[in-house]
Parts: structure tokens; C-alpha cells; sequence
């Protein structure tokens, strides 16, 4: 009992919001948001994690690198709650009960219900799995689309309260896609959801997997939702959303980016970026990206800013393409 007291007064202290040092940088701040988020939820402080919530969504805090903390924030609750698989109880939430005490605790909370209508979601493709159409079980697709519908349902229930949080809407751009709704349609919440917040980039991201070319769109979509992100976006990160929204593409596995992009538009995107959040994790990733497209000056440049940081943590797992990358852009 003790010890119990004692976690949660940890998670007490932590859920005050000390910033954290200047120096930290980016995979330093999202581990300490990681480990945060995981206290309060082994704690059952759900005060705390309405209260973290609100703090990154009211004052839009980011991250060195420029990505806002409430995205890692759902990151972390992501890690703390594990997906349904279909070796648990046949892609049951596990989270479920969790989640209905936290939304009787904090009624005003836009969190819990966000989460919950994501974990719908990802129940709904445990049903379904991540193959083609075509190679999908039949008996898989009826809990497949009633998971959607209740996913939606959550998100259309407590739209008062949940809209305020900007996830709202890339959860429910992830609900029309598995919906298969038209663009039209689409683009009506796209352009609802940037009314309400137009800086948040997990908008854009979730976008773009929609107007991927084996989704509902094509290359000329992609190149077109990475401009409409810029001219949103433009009065605070100049056009620095085209080279997050490409960046973001890049780790996914399809590879239509590729033909979508005009590097030339990317570095002077890569360049905003840079300036406005000069952090080794952006310069490291701007170097790999550049030797994508051997762009060797382009790569010697952010080699070059990363100083005493050598950028390998962006190549994980993966010490031969760092090395040659280091090598296209004439370093040792």
C-alpha cells in the first residue's frame, strides 16, 4: 500500500509539468513524454493525464524539432495501451475498462474518448489485417466495418467535447478511409478540421495516407495536400509543412512520395524547418533525405550543423546506409 502511494505521488510530481532542460533534444524530450504518459497511466492519475492533455493542446507546446507534444502525447497512450492482436482474446481492447473510468472521471476531457474511438480503429484492421483487399478473409470484414461504425459513432457522440482536441479529426480521417468515403467528402473534413487547427501536422498525415495512390487518391493528390498544408500553414512555419508531410511519407512503406515530391520545393522546406527548429534530429533526417536523392551539397550541409552529433539515431539499426550517406556527402 506504501509503495502504491508512493507511485502515485511520483506521478503527482511529474504531472505538475516541469519543462524539461533546454538542452534536451528531440528523442530525449519524446522519451521523457513516453515515460510520463506511462505513469499516469499505471497510476490511474487521470486528472494528470487531462491535465497533460490540455497543457499541449491549449498552448500548442512542441517539441525541439517542431512536432507538437500533444502527438506524442497519443504516441505515448498508444505504448501504454496495447493494440488489440488477434492472439488477445481475439482483438479485444484491453484498455476498454481504463478508458470508461477516465471518461466518468473527467467528463470535459476531449482524451478519452479520442483514444477510444482510435483503439476501435486498430481493433477494426486487427479484424482485418494490412493486405489488399482482395486477400482479406470474408468472415473478416463484418467485425472489421462494425468496429469502424462504432469508432465513428464515439467520435460523432462526443463531438462537442473531443472536436476541441485536434486528433480528433485524424482519427476520424482514419474512420473515412476505412469507410471509403469519396474525396468529396473527405475534403469537406479536411478543410473543417484546418478551420479548427491548421498547425497540427497529424492532420496532415493521416491525409495523406487517404490520397495515397492504393487509397483514394494519386502522386498529384499527395504534391497537392503538401501545398494546401504550406499555404495553412505558412504565417508560422513558412513552408516547412512540405517538408514535414514528405518526411512523414518517407517512413511509411509506400513509396508514391517518390513521384509526388519536387526536391528543389523540398529543400527550401527542409530549410524552414531548420531555421526555425535548428535540432540534431531534424539536420540528421534532412541528411538522409537528401542522400535519397544524392544531393550530396544538400546532405554535407546538415552533416556539417549536427557538429559533435554524428545523426546516426536516424538511420536505426542501419550502420552501412549512415556510412553511406556520409560518404555521398564527402565525410568520413
Amino acid at each position: 500500500m506504501a509503495g502504491l502511494r508512493l507511485f502515485s505521488a511520483i506521478a503527482l510530481l511529474l504531472s505538475a509539468q516541469v519543462p524539461a532542460p533546454a538542452w534536451a533534444g528531440e528523442l530525449e524530450v519524446r522519451k521523457q513524454i513516453f515515460e510520463h504518459v506511462h505513469l499516469l497511466v499505471q497510476a490511474r492519475d487521470f486528472a494528470g493525464l487531462s491535465a497533460v492533455e490540455k497543457e499541449y493542446r491549449s498552448h500548442k507546446e512542441r517539441t525541439p524539432s517542431g512536432s507538437w507534444k500533444l502527438q506524442e502525447f497519443y504516441l505515448g497512450l498508444g505504448r501504454a495501451f496495447p493494440p488489440p492482436t488477434r492472439e488477445t482474446a481475439n482483438c479485444q481492447i484491453s484498455a476498454e475498462s481504463f478508458i470508461d473510468d477516465w471518461a466518468k472521471a473527467s467528463p470535459a476531457s476531449p482524451a478519452p474518448h479520442i483514444i477510444r474511438a482510435n483503439m476501435l480503429v486498430q481493433r477494426a484492421w486487427c479484424f482485418r489485417g494490412g493486405g489488399y483487399a482482395s486477400e482479406v478473409d470474408e468472415d473478416a470484414w463484418q467485425p472489421f466495418h462494425e468496429s469502424i461504425e462504432a469508432a465513428g459513432a464515439v467520435l460523432r457522440a462526443h463531438k462537442d467535447v473531443a472536436s476541441a482536441d485536434p486528433e480528433y479529426y485524424a482519427v476520424m480521417e482514419d474512420v473515412y478511409r476505412a469507410e471509403g468515403r469519396k474525396p468529396e467528402a473527405f475534403r469537406k473534413l479536411l478543410d473543417e478540421a484546418t478551420a479548427r487547427e491548421p498547425t497540427y501536422y497529424g492532420i496532415y498525415w493521416n491525409a495523406y495516407t487517404y490520397y495515397q495512390p492504393q487509397w483514394f487518391g494519386s502522386a498529384a493528390d499527395v504534391d497537392a495536400l503538401a501545398r494546401y498544408a504550406v499555404e495553412l500553414t505558412r504565417e508560422v512555419d513558412g513552408t516547412g509543412a512540405y517538408a514535414r508531410l514528405y518526411w512523414h511519407a518517407s517512413a511509411l512503406s509506400c513509396g508514391c512520395w517518390l513521384e509526388a515530391i519536387d526536391w528543389p520545393t523540398m529543400k527550401v522546406a527542409m530549410g524552414d524547418v531548420a531555421q526555425r527548429y535548428p535540432d540534431p534530429w531534424n539536420y540528421a533526417n534532412f541528411a538522409k533525405l537528401a542522400c535519397r536523392f544524392a544531393d550530396k551539397d544538400e546532405a554535407r550541409k546538415y552533416f556539417v550543423a549536427l557538429k559533435d552529433d554524428d545523426g546516426a539515431a536516424a538511420w536505426p539499426g542501419d550502420t552501412s546506409a549512415w556510412q553511406q550517406c556520409r560518404a555521398l556527402a564527402g565525410l568520413n
